[in-house]
């Protein structure tokens, strides 16, 4: 017979308990004394870490941090405390990591990058942010969905219009531009797109689909009009 996993509940050290539940003075105790192994997991795999993110203990985050609490660690699901908290919408403890040196390029389990748990989360600042430290909005995971994809089966229409912006950004900077051109073939063959945006996602399943192949295609900024 194979040995059984630990539970969480018989894994959980007084360690996470602290982080669990924001307990400053017992974390900076249970540290500072050394009766403690900030690398240890419960049975899903999770850090102290991982805890104060889930929990929004933004003070057990910054004492964690100031004593190398490992970023790059993932759970039994493959998740990092970064991607927790690009998925929860917490920026002051997404910035605290980042600060640290949480790198938005890792991968998790899947595939899933940060950027993946940001639009699937819905807060735009935090995609952004994602953004600006280098994450790539064409990169897929496993199943082949692309962040963008993953927004729009959310409907979270404001991270949408943040990849949008992303999009036309990179396509100003590779493109030379050019005023008043004509439409492109591409963008005149592929007016059925736009249409099936127009009719909503839940009349139409080709637009989860139709927003990323129009940005592809340089339509972005007809979808961010419609978006709005």
């Amino acid at each position: 017979m194979a040995p059984r996993k630990p539970s969480f509940r018989s894994s959980t050290a007084p360690i996470h308990l602290a982080a669990i539940n924001g307990k400053v003075k017992i974390l900076r105790l249970l540290l500072k004394e050394g009766q403690a192994d900030i690398r240890k997991r419960d049975g899903l795999g999770r850090t102290p870490l991982h805890h104060a993110v889930m929990n929004g203990r933004v003070d057990a985050v910054w004492i964690l941090l100031a004593h190398s609490a490992p970023l790059l660690t993932q759970d039994r699901k493959g998740i990092t405390p970064l991607a927790i908290v690009a998925a929860s919408g917490s920026l002051s403890i997404f910035n605290l990591l980042l600060n640290d040196g949480a790198p938005t390029s890792s991968v998790c389990r899947g595939g899933q990058t940060i950027l993946h748990y940001a639009c699937t989360g819905g807060d735009p600042t935090i995609t952004r942010a994602v953004l600006d430290n280098g994450a790539s909005i064409s990169a897929q995971d496993k199943t082949r969905s692309t962040a963008i994809e993953l927004a729009v089966h959310r409907k979270n229409w404001n991270v949408v219009k943040v990849l949008l912006e992303e999009g036309r950004r990179l396509s100003a900077l590779s493109q030379p531009q050019h005023e008043n051109d004509p439409r492109s073939s591409a963008d005149a063959g592929n007016d059925a797109l736009i249409a099936a945006l127009r009719e909503g996602l839940e009349a139409d399943p080709r637009a989860r689909k139709a927003v990323e192949a129009a940005a592809c295609l340089g339509l972005v900024g007809l979808l961010v009009e419609l978006i709005e």
